[in-house]
C-alpha cells in the first residue's frame, strides 16, 4: 500500500499504531430517575486519564429522560467527544460517542431494533444495533435484554435467535446487554462460594454461569467470545448499596450482564479489561464494561466515502441545472423534482468537498436512474492522482455506501 494513499495517511495521523481503543458498557439501570451530575465511575472506572477513542453505551430499562442521560454522557466525556449516533427501542438505549477528529473518518451509521416481546408494542425486550464503516473495517454494535427469570433459559436462546441475522455482513460485532443468564445455584450456595472466594477467582461460581453452559454447547454466541471474569456478580443489589438482595424473594446473584464480541480475524481484537463498576448504586445491576483495541488494517482497497445527501444538499443549494435542451432531447426536470425511471443526466460538475480523504478538486459525473437511485462516477482531479483511482458506485435512497 502506497505510503501517500490518503487513508493510510490519515490513519497515520489520528492513529499512529493503527489501534482504535473502544470503551463498551452496558447498563440495566432499573428506570431510575435520579442521575448522578457526573458519570465518572461510569465512563472512567480506570481512572480519567484512560479516556479511550469510542465509547459505545449501551443501557436497558433506561431512565425517562432519555435526552438528560444523553446531556450526563456528553458533560462527562467533555468538548473532545461527539455524539456519533443515539437510537432507542422502548427503554433501551444506544449512544456512541467518538473522539472529535475521528468522526470525520465514520460512514454514516445505520441503525435497526427488534422487539421479542409476544406484543411488539411492548418494547421493554428485544434489541437495538448501530453498524458504520471506519477506516474500511465495518462494525456493529447492539444492545440487547433478554427474557428475565431463572429457569427461562429456553427462551434466553430463543431471544437470541430471533436478533442474530446478517451478522456475518461486519467485520467486527459486540454484543452486550442484561441477557439475564443466571447461575444455577441457590442463594445459600451462591452466598456461601462468595464469602470464600480468593480475590479475583470466580472459576467456581463460573462453572454454574447458564451462560458459559450454553456457549459451550453451541447453543447460543458461536463464534463470539468473552474477556475473562475477575468481578463480582453484577446482580441483584438493594438499589443505594453492594449488599446482594435482602428482600423477600432473595435473588440469587448473577451474571446478568455481559459483553461478547466476535471478529472477522481473529487476532484483530484484544481484551484489555473486563470489569464492572462497582460504585455505581443507582440501580439494582453495576455496569459492566469491556475495554477493547481494535488493529486497523490493511486499508487495501479502501477508497474515500462520499456521502450522497452531501451531493443531493448541494445540487439544491447550488441549483446545477441539468443539460440545456440542445444537448439532451425533451423536456427536462430540474433538480429536487421527481422523476420517472427514464431518468435525466446532468452535466459533469466540479465540487469542492470538505470530505474525508479527497483531495482539493473531484469530477463528479452524476446520472440519474430513477426517483431515488443514480449512478455516480468520480474522477480525481490532481495530477498524481489522474487516472491512477478511479471509483464508480450505486446509491439508493439516502443509503451511504463507500466507493469502491
Amino acid at each position: 500500500l502506497a505510503m501517500n494513499f490518503p487513508p493510510f495517511i490519515e490513519l497515520q495521523q489520528h492513529l499512529p499504531q493503527k489501534n482504535l481503543r473502544i470503551f463498551i458498557a452496558t447498563w440495566n439501570m432499573n428506570e431510575k430517575k435520579d442521575l448522578p451530575e457526573r458519570l465518572d465511575h461510569f465512563l472512567f472506572p480506570l481512572g480519567a486519564e484512560s479516556a479511550q477513542d469510542l465509547y459505545v453505551i449501551g443501557v436497558q430499562e433506561g431512565c425517562p429522560n432519555r435526552q438528560e442521560w444523553q446531556n450526563r454522557l456528553q458533560l462527562t466525556l467533555g468538548h473532545r467527544y461527539v455524539l456519533l449516533h443515539s437510537a432507542a427501542h422502548g427503554v433501551l438505549y444506544l449512544s456512541l460517542y467518538i473522539r472529535r477528529d475521528l468522526v470525520w473518518f465514520c460512514s454514516e451509521v445505520e441503525c435497526a431494533t427488534v422487539t421479542t416481546r409476544f406484543f411488539p408494542m411492548i418494547k421493554t425486550k428485544g434489541a437495538v444495533a448501530a453498524s458504520f464503516t471506519f477506516f474500511g473495517t465495518s462494525f456493529l454494535f447492539i444492545n440487547a435484554h433478554f427474557a428475565a427469570g431463572d429457569s427461562k433459559v429456553k427462551q434466553r436462546i430463543q431471544n437470541y435467535e430471533k436478533i442474530i441475522k446478517d451478522l456475518h455482513r461486519f467485520d467486527e460485532v459486540f454484543w452486550f446487554g442484561d441477557f439475564n443468564f443466571r447461575l444455577s445455584k441457590s442463594r445459600s450456595e451462591v452466598d456461601s462460594i462468595l464469602e470464600n472466594l480468593p480475590e479475583n477467582d470466580m472459576s467456581s461460581l463460573l462453572q454454574c454461569d447458564q451462560l458459559s453452559e450454553e456457549v459451550t454447547k453451541g447453543s447460543i454466541f458461536k463464534g463470539f467470545k468473552e474477556g475473562k471474569i475477575h468481578f463480582r456478580p453484577t446482580y441483584r443489589f438493594n438499589i443505594g448499596s453492594d449488599d446482594y438482595d435482602t428482600s423477600k424473594k432473595q435473588r440469587t446473584p448473577s451474571y446478568t450482564d455481559r459483553v461478547m464480541y466476535k471478529s472477522r480475524n481473529q487476532d484483530d481484537i484484544h481484551v484489555l479489561k473486563y470489569g464492572s463498576c462497582s460504585l455505581m448504586r443507582q440501580s439494582d445491576h453495576k455496569p459492566v464494561f469491556g475495554l477493547f483495541e481494535k488493529y486497523l488494517g490493511p486499508l487495501y482497497g479502501i477508497y474515500p466515502c462520499f456521502l450522497y445527501h452531501v451531493f443531493i444538499s448541494t445540487l439544491a443549494v447550488f441549483r446545477i441545472p441539468v443539460f440545456p435542451a440542445a444537448e439532451s432531447p425533451g423536456p427536462q426536470k430540474g433538480v429536487g423534482e421527481n422523476r420517472g425511471c427514464q431518468g435525466s443526466s446532468i452535466s459533469p460538475i466540479r465540487l469542492v468537498l470538505a470530505v474525508y480523504g479527497l483531495p482539493h478538486g473531484i469530477t463528479i459525473t452524476i446520472t440519474y436512474l430513477c426517483q431515488d437511485k443514480c449512478s455516480a462516477n468520480f474522477m480525481y482531479n490532481t495530477p498524481e492522482w489522474q487516472d491512477k483511482y478511479k471509483a464508480n458506485s450505486m446509491y439508493c435512497n439516502t443509503l451511504e455506501h463507500t466507493a469502491r
